[in-house]
């Protein structure tokens, strides 16, 4: 009898929730999911704002992303131009209960400039240049190729800036449209995933699960693809991802069994992927993709000593050399010889316990790496091969530039510090305490924002300030917490990150002042 009940119930569920429900509703067992609110079938804005009306816990995706828990309401990051799809379904435990869908269609407008218009003649002095575009964007105004400034239409599609000045002569104005929040990237050693935060809002946006493991992450600005170094498969491999929807592209694997990665670099033209990978049988390689075909192009053994290990690469900026860090010290290959023959060792660590990454200085003259195991930092002058070390604190690691080369950031697991450092003689301009020992560091392209991950498996991330040195200023905790081996993001300067659509240009003619002829009136 009890039996037959449960049987009527559900039968009677069944067809209220076919009746009563929207489309978008599925009844799986005794769990509903339901997107109740979505956006029109053609939107004109890149976010797709969605609320859900479920009965338990859920999971979406946005195209042939990963699912990631998601709340009602739910905001999809900028999309492209096209067509879109949200699916959602509910979960109890891990077992998935039901799926609805929407799919809708993305159009930008495009962008116009309303003011002024081609051709026209106007005077030298300010200049309010005014035009429409989609909502929630940002748009870069350049004048001849310089960037005069951002607009910001905000929730609407009209938008205005002032340029204090204009010279007289002939210029191009454009206006381009692209992303408004900047994300980071952040590999999780401790959930094997990429957590994905925005800088801008100081929020958590989205975890990228496997079923790879995630060692390490790294942005290409030209195309907005995001690579992440993965275990896939029990190999040494890399997963292309779109940087704005997170969708996966593609996936590259060379190494054999047993291998896994360490980290990753790009050359400065982001013609040529460099991934580090133990290759199972206790020693290390570096494989090189070509990051157009997305094939593998080359690889080479570092042919460390047995119980040595590397911990950070980078390509020098003039494309010639490939620095590995290992424990003991840095590594130099030569990218010029089909063989990419070892060039120079330095050792910094006899004892063998550093673990860092290097950075050059804009004009690739000067490398530094600091010693995790000591008070050291070294710098290295690129044309005479001297080194120097500088003594600044205990367990410094991962340095970081800022844009502009005047500051050089580094974190400290063992006093849970950010140090802010002046590159010519490494003083110390600023100390900031976390709540845990960092781990990871990366600085945003317009450098006003930094990003650190701490690594003591409580997944706490760290915004701040760069105008206050090394003030935080906002702390957020990963939903599913985790340790935070590498920070990277979209961390171009505008505008060239996230660029939405195509650019439009107007030409105009400017005149001096002293040229308007003198009718008694003011202009």
């Amino acid at each position: 009898m009890i039996r037959k009940k449960l049987v009527a119930i559900v039968s009677v569920l069944a067809i209220l929730s076919s009746v009563l429900l929207p489309a978008q509703t599925v009844f799986a067992g005794f769990l509903i999911v339901n997107i109740i609110t979505h956006p029109t079938p053609v939107s004109t804005q890149a976010i797709g704002n969605f609320t859900f009306g479920n009965t338990g816990p859920a999971e979406c995706k946005i195209d042939d992303g990963a699912f990631a828990p998601c709340d009602t309401p739910y905001s999809t990051p900028p999309l492209a131009n096209g067509e879109h799809t949200l699916t959602l379904h509910g979960i109890d435990a891990t077992n998935p209960q039901g799926t609805a869908t929407y799919t809708w269609t993305v159009d930008l407008p495009s962008i116009k400039i309303t003011s002024p218009t081609a051709s026209t003649t106007i005077f030298d002095g300010p200049l309010t240049v005014t035009g429409t575009s989609a909502s929630d964007v940002l748009v870069d105004v350049t004048v001849d190729g310089v960037l005069a400034g951002t607009a910001d239409p905000g929730a609407g599609t009209t938008w205005s800036l002032k340029i204090p000045h204009v010279t007289a002569g002939n210029h191009t104005i454009s206006a381009q449209m692209r992303q408004k929040r900047q994300y980071a990237y952040m590999a999780n050693r401790g959930t094997g995933a990429i957590d994905v935060v925005d800088v801008v809002s100081k929020a958590y946006v989205h975890e990228i699960l496997g079923p790879d493991v995630y060692y390490a992450a790294i942005f290409n600005a030209r195309d907005n693809r995001m690579y992440a170094a993965s275990q896939w498969n029990g190999t040494c491999a890399i997963k292309i991802f779109n940087a704005t929807t997170f969708a996966v592209e593609d996936s590259i694997s060379m190494s054999g069994d047993g291998s896994y990665p360490i980290s990753l670099a790009l050359d400065p033209a982001s013609n040529k992927l460099y991934e580090v990978c133990n290759d199972g049988n206790g020693g290390y390689n570096v494989i090189v993709y070509d990051t157009n075909t997305y094939a593998p192009t080359g690889s080479f053994d570092l042919n460390l000593d047995p119980g040595d290990y590397p911990s950070g690469i980078t390509i020098n900026p003039s494309n010639t050399e490939v620095w590995v860090r290992y424990n003991k010290g840095i590594k130099e290959y030569d990218l010029t010889s089909p063989t990419f023959d070892l060039l120079n060792t330095d050792e910094l660590d006899p004892s063998g316990n550093a673990v860092n990454n290097i950075v050059f200085n804009q004009a690739g003259t000067r490398a530094y790496t600091a010693d995790s195991n000591t008070d050291q930092v070294y710098t290295i002058n690129i044309f005479n091969a001297t080194m120097e070390a500088h003594t600044v604190s205990s367990n410094l690691s991962n340095l970081a530039f800022t844009p502009d080369f005047t500051k050089l950031y580094g974190i400290s697991s063992g006093t849970s510090s950010i140090y802010v450092l002046n590159p010519s003689d490494l003083s110390v301009l600023d100390v900031q305490g976390t709540n845990q020992p960092p781990e990871s560091l990366a600085i945003t392209g317009d450098g006003l924002d930094f990003v650190v991950g701490d690594d003591h498996g409580s997944g706490e991330i760290y915004f701040g300030s760069t105008s206050g040195n090394a003030t935080v200023t906002n702390t957020i905790t990963a939903p599913n917490g985790g340790s935070y081996l590498t920070t990277t993001g979209n961390f171009i300067a505008p505008p060239h990150y996230g660029v939405l659509g195509e650019a439009t240009s107007v030409a105009v003619s400017v005149k001096a002042a002293a040229s308007v002829p003198n009718t008694g009136f003011a202009r």
